[in-house]
């Protein structure tokens, strides 16, 4: 395997394209909390809509919904595992998945609404889930 390339759980992973924005590697432990990055400026753009998906960001919306919000509240929530414990109102919509499982391994994609056409903020973070002994913690 090349060098961008590596082995999670038996599954070899290469490159992660994405077509809008770019792809963040965050690595979490099942049974644990893990939290994907996300974050705005309210300073430049106010407290504003956002929404977090399954899979990469569309051209608008989020795709397969976990989380939504309009300004700092929380409007929809696909399970009680998925929270933005950050200070939304400060633009940290940082998401937490509680419990973290196997299962959670994927793209997950951030918009931030920001008004304009094709203004918005899109962040798509991969989620590597595995149980402790996998992970080698950046070990070879």
């Amino acid at each position: 395997m090349g060098p961008s390339s590596f082995v999670f759980h038996g599954i070899s992973l290469g490159l992660v394209a994405v077509c809008n924005g770019y792809v963040e590697t965050v690595i979490g432990v099942a049974g644990e909390r893990v939290t994907l990055p996300c974050g705005y400026s309210v300073k430049t753009y106010g407290v504003t809509d956002t929404c977090w998906g399954r899979g990469e960001v569309p051209y608008s919306k989020c795709s397969k919904m976990v989380v939504s919000t309009e300004g700092d509240k929380v409007t929809y929530r696909q399970s009680d595992r998925y929270k933005l414990l950050g200070r939304v109102r400060k633009g940290n919509v940082s998401l937490t998945i509680i419990n973290a499982t196997e299962a959670d391994t994927g793209i997950y994609g951030c918009r931030v609404e920001v008004p304009g056409l094709f203004n918005d903020l899109k962040y798509n973070v991969l989620l590597l889930v595995g149980r402790e002994k996998t992970l080698n913690h950046g070990k070879c």
